[in-house]
C-alpha cells in the first residue's frame, strides 16, 4: 500500500485547498489560509471483522495558520499563533472510519471506485499540544468537506472501466479479519496469530449486498497456508462465492440448450451449489423411407418409423475444477414397419422398438495467467460423446430383429443425428456462455497497479479461490528510504539502497510531479541509486516532489522525495506559554521537521525554560504521530529590572538546527496580566503605528497613551520603533512577523501595558480576520 500510496502522486487532484475560520475556545479563534494537503494514505487500525476500522492521513504541505484570542471583556485581540506550513514540518489531517458503518464504497457506471470521506470520523489537525482544539479544528475541515459536492469530496481509489455483459462490481464494503480470532483452518505459529487480513465484500448487484459475519470467530480465515511448507505464504485470495460463479453462471449456460425444462440446482453436504438438474425432452419427425439396403440375406425395401418423442434428465456435476455435462432421454416402445425380401419372397415385419440417447462431456475451468487476457477465468470444453442404445423385439419374423437394430443407423440414426447434434452442439458450445470475469480486476477496488497480483493456486472446492501473492512485482525489493527529503542547496544528495540487495542490473529512473517531467534542471538526477536535486529554481511554492524508481528484472519499487528550499521546519512559529507555578508547570508540544531526521534542539542564550524529550508522563498532551517532538517547559515567574518593559515580559527561543540552518521558536512568557489594548494601523511604507490605550475608569472612555508616555521594547524584530511617533519601521530581514510590547512611562501605578505579535506579510488578512471575530463574538452574546 505504500508503493500505492506513491503511485497517487500524479497530476491529478484530489482536494482543492482548504479554507476556513473556525471558533476553537472560549474567545478563541482558528483561521486557515491555502491548506493544502497530500493524496491521502490509508491504513487499518486494527484486525476486527465485528469493528474494523481504517484511518486516513494526509500531510499538509502548504497553508498558513493563525490563532487569535479575544481578551474578556474587550475588543482587544491577541495573536497566539501564527505558522506558514511547509512539507517538512507540517501538521497531518487524519480522520477513523469505522468501516461496518461506513458502507459507502460505490462504482458508479463509468467505473469509479470511490470513498466518501465526508462519512468519516474523529477527524483531528495536529495542530496544537491540546486534543479538544485538534479535534475541533478536525471537526471545522469535516465541515468543509461536507459544503463540497460529493464528486469533489469523495476519494478516487481506482477506475474500473466496466466490460459489456460482464460481472461488473457495484458496491462494496471493506472490514477487517483476525487470524488470532477466527476460524482456525491451519496451526499457526504465535506470530502468524497476531496477523490480520484487510476483506472486500463485492456485489455485482446494486442495492443487493450480502453481510459480514458478526464476528471474527464466525468466519475462516481465508489466507490458509500452502500445502508445501517450503512455499511462501499466500498474501492474496479473490474468491467469487459459489453462488455467484456457479450457481448464477450455470443457469446461463444451460439457457441456450433447447428443450431444457425444471431446471433447478442443488445443494451439497456442505451447503455449496454443486449440481444442476433439468428435464429434457425433443420429437423427431417419423417417415417412410424406400431406400433399398441389404442386411445379411435380406434386402429391406420400405422402412416405416413413427414420430419420436424422447423425453430425460440434463444434468450439470461440478467437482474442483471440472463441470461434467451429460443428458439421457429416451423413447418409448413404438412399432416399425419394414418391408423386406427373402428367398422366400416380401414380407412385413412390425416390431416394437425404443431408442436412448446419451451425451456427455466435460468443460474444464481454467484461469489464464498471461498474456493481456492474464486473470481471466476461461470455461474450457472438452469432446463431446453421443452413444445410441436401441432395442428392437417381437414381430412376426422376429428371426431379423438382429438386422433391424443393425438398420437404425441407416434409418433413423441420420435424423435423430440432426436434433441430437443441435443439442450436443450447444452443450458443446456452453463454455461460450459464460459471463466473462476477470479475477485480477477486483484487486482494482483498492490498488491502482496491473500487477498488483500474481496468481499461483486455483481452487474450486465450491466457491472459486485464486490464492496467490499481492503485488509481488513491487514487495521483491524495497527502495530506502521509502520517503526522502532533501535540501536544494548545493552538494546535497539522496543515497537510495535495495532492500533486500538483489542480483541483477538495476535501472533508476526519476519523474517530477505533477507532470511527469524527467528534466533533470527541473527534477533532479539519480545515478546508481544517488539521487542529486534540482537548483533551488526549480521549486514551487518553496518545494518540489519527485519519485525515484529502481527496476531489477523487471520488478520495481519507488520512493517520494520532496525537495525543499530550507532544510529545517518549524511548529508553530511561536507559543505563548505560562509561567511555572506551584499548582501548574506547563508543558507545550513544539514540531520540527528537518532533512536528516536528526534535529539538534536546545534554549538560546538568556531563555529561562527548558526544552526535552516527550516522556511517559506527557500523555495527556496530544503527541503527533510520525513528527519530530520536543516538550517545552516554562520556567518559574522570574522577572526583570522593574520599571522596565522585562518586568513585564520575556521572550525564550528553542533553536531547532540540522545541516547549517536553525529555526527559532519563539515563547513568550507574559509575567503580569495584560490591562491595556494595542492598536496597529498601517502607515506609508510598510511601516505601523503602534499605540496603548486603556479604559479611563473616571470618564468612561478610552484614553490612548501619548508616544512620550510610552515605553516600547522590540523583543522580536530587525526594525525600531521611534519613541515620538510610536511608528514601527521595517529593518532589512524581516521575519514573517514581529513581536512589540509596550507599557506606561513612567509607571507609577498598576503598570498599563501589552505586547502584540503582527504578521508583517499578511496585516491585511490579520486585520479582517480580528474583524471577523468581534463581529460573530458580539453577536453571540447578544
Amino acid at each position: 500500500m505504500a508503493q500505492e500510496h506513491i503511485q497517487r502522486f500524479d497530476d491529478s487532484a484530489w482536494l482543492p485547498p482548504v479554507n476556513f475560520r473556525a471558533s476553537t475556545e472560549s474567545g478563541s479563534w482558528t483561521e486557515v489560509r491555502d491548506l493544502v494537503m497530500d493524496k491521502p494514505r490509508l491504513s487499518f487500525a486494527n484486525s476486527n471483522i465485528a469493528s474494523s476500522k481504517a484511518r486516513l492521513s494526509m500531510n499538509v504541505i502548504s497553508g498558513v495558520i493563525t490563532q487569535l484570542r479575544q481578551l474578556p471583556g474587550s475588543d482587544q485581540m491577541e495573536l497566539v499563533s501564527y505558522t506558514e506550513l511547509s512539507p517538512l514540518g507540517g501538521p497531518t489531517v487524519r480522520m477513523d472510519i469505522t468501516l461496518n458503518e461506513t458502507n459507502s464504497g460505490s462504482v458508479n457506471e463509468e467505473g469509479r471506485v470511490t470513498l466518501d470521506l465526508s462519512t468519516g470520523q474523529g477527524y483531528t489537525f495536529e495542530v496544537s499540544s491540546w486534543k479538544e482544539m485538534n479535534e475541533k479544528l478536525g471537526e471545522a475541515i469535516k465541515a468543509e468537506f461536507e459544503k463540497w459536492p460529493k464528486e469533489a469530496r469523495v476519494w478516487e481509489l481506482n477506475v474500473i472501466k466496466p466490460v459489456a455483459d460482464a460481472l461488473n462490481p457495484q458496491e462494496f464494503a471493506v472490514r477487517t479479519h483476525s487470524l488470532a480470532r477466527s476460524q482456525q483452518i491451519t496451526n499457526a505459529t504465535q506470530e502468524e496469530q497476531e496477523e490480520g487480513a484487510v476483506i472486500v465484500g463485492v456485489s455485482f448487484v446494486k442495492g443487493k449486498a450480502g453481510v459480514f459475519p458478526p464476528n471474527d470467530q464466525d468466519m475462516p480465515y481465508l489466507l490458509p497456508s500452502p500445502n508445501d511448507e517450503d512455499d511462501d505464504q499466500f498474501t492474496m485470495n479473490i474468491l467469487f462465492s459459489n453462488e455467484a460463479w456457479i450457481k448464477d453462471q450455470l443457469w446461463q449456460l444451460v439457457s441456450a440448450i433447447p428443450g431444457l425444462t425444471n431446471v433447478i440446482m442443488d445443494r451439497d453436504q456442505t451447503g455449496f451449489f454443486s449440481t444442476l438438474k433439468a428435464d429434457v425432452g425433443f420429437a423427431v419427425q417419423g417417415r417412410l423411407d424406400t431406400t433399398e439396403r441389404r442386411y445379411g440375406e435380406y434386402t429391406f425395401t420400405m422402412y416405416d418409423w413413427p414420430d419420436l418423442d424422447f423425453s430425460g434428465s440434463f444434468k450439470v456435476v461440478q467437482t474442483d475444477d471440472v463441470l461434467v455435462v451429460e443428458w439421457v432421454a429416451e423413447c418409448l416402445a413404438s412399432e416399425l414397419i419394414v418391408i423386406f425380401v427373402s428367398a422366400l419372397g416380401d414380407h412385413r415385419h412390425d416390431p416394437d422398438f425404443n431408442v436412448s440417447v446419451s451425451v456427455r462431456t466435460e468443460l474444464r475451468i481454467k484461469l489464464v495467467s498471461e498474456g493481456d487476457r492474464r486473470g481471466d477465468v476461461d470455461i474450457i470444453p472438452g469432446e463431446v460423446k453421443v452413444d445410441y442404445s436401441v432395442g428392437v423385439w417381437g414381430g412376426k419374423h422376429s428371426y431379423i430383429n438382429e438386422y433391424v437394430e443393425a438398420s437404425f443407423d441407416d434409418y433413423i440414426k441420420p435424423d435423430l443425428d440432426v436434433v441430437v447434434g443441435e443439442i450436443s452442439t450447444r452443450v458443446a458450445a456452453m463454455a461460450a456462455g459464460v459471463k466473462p470475469f476477470n479475477v485480477l480486476r477486483l484487486n482494482s477496488l483498492l490498488f491502482r497497479s496491473d500487477d498488483v497480483a500474481t496468481p499461483r493456486l486455483l481452487a474450486t472446492p465450491g466457491d472459486l479461490s485464486l490464492l496467490g501473492d499481492l503485488a509481488p512485482k513491487f514487495t521483491s525489493f524495497a527502495v530506502e528510504p521509502l520517503e526522502a527529503k532533501v535540501s536544494a542547496a548545493p552538494g546535497n544528495k539522496v543515497e537510495f539502497q535495495l532492500d533486500p540487495a538483489i542480483d541483477g542490473t538495476v535501472s533508476w529512473s526519476v519523474k517530477g510531479l505533477p507532470d511527469g517531467s524527467t528534466d533533470p534542471k527541473k527534477v533532479g538526477a539519480v545515478v546508481n541509486g544517488v539521487y542529486t536535486p534540482p537548483d533551488v529554481g526549480a521549486l514551487t511554492d518553496g518545494y518540489k516532489r519527485v519519485i525515484v524508481t529502481a527496476t531489477v528484472n523487471g520488478n520495481s519499487s519507488s520512493a517520494l522525495v520532496t525537495v525543499v528550499a530550507d532544510s529545517v521546519a518549524i511548529y508553530p512559529y511561536f507559543q505563548i506559554a505560562n509561567f511555572k507555578t506551584d499548582a501548574n508547570s506547563p508543558r507545550y508540544v513544539l514540531t520540527g521537521g528537518d532533512i536528516e531526521g536528526d534535529l539538534n534542539w536546545a534554549m538560546t542564550g538568556f531563555s529561562k525554560g527548558t526544552v526535552r524529550e516527550v516522556e511517559a508522563g506527557d500523555s495527556d498532551l496530544d503527541i503527533p504521530v510520525d513528527k519530530n517532538v520536543r516538550i517545552y517547559e516554562s520556567p518559574e515567574k522570574a522577572v526583570g529590572e522593574s520599571g522596565t518593559v522585562d518586568a513585564l515580559i520575556h521572550l525564550d527561543g528553542v533553536a531547532v538546527s540540522a545541516g547549517g540552518h536553525t529555526q527559532v521558536i519563539d515563547i513568550v512568557i507574559p509575567w503580569r496580566t495584560t490591562t491595556a489594548g494595542l492598536r496597529v494601523a498601517k502607515q506609508a511604507g510598510d511601516a505601523l503605528k503602534l499605540s496603548l490605550y486603556f479604559d479611563n475608569e473616571e470618564t468612561g472612555e478610552q484614553e490612548e497613551l501619548t508616544p512620550a508616555g510610552t515605553l516600547w521594547k522590540v523583543l522580536k524584530g530587525t526594525g525600531q520603533i521611534n519613541s515620538s511617533t510610536g511608528i514601527y519601521t521595517p529593518g532589512p530581514n524581516e521575519g514573517p512577523y514581529i513581536i512589540v510590547a509596550g507599557r506606561e512611562n513612567p509607571a507609577e501605578r498598576l503598570p498599563i501595558w501589552n505586547y502584540a505579535v503582527i504578521p508583517l506579510s499578511r496585516v491585511d488578512e490579520y486585520e479582517a480576520f480580528c474583524a471577523h471575530v468581534r463581529s460573530h463574538t458580539t453577536q453571540r452574546e447578544i
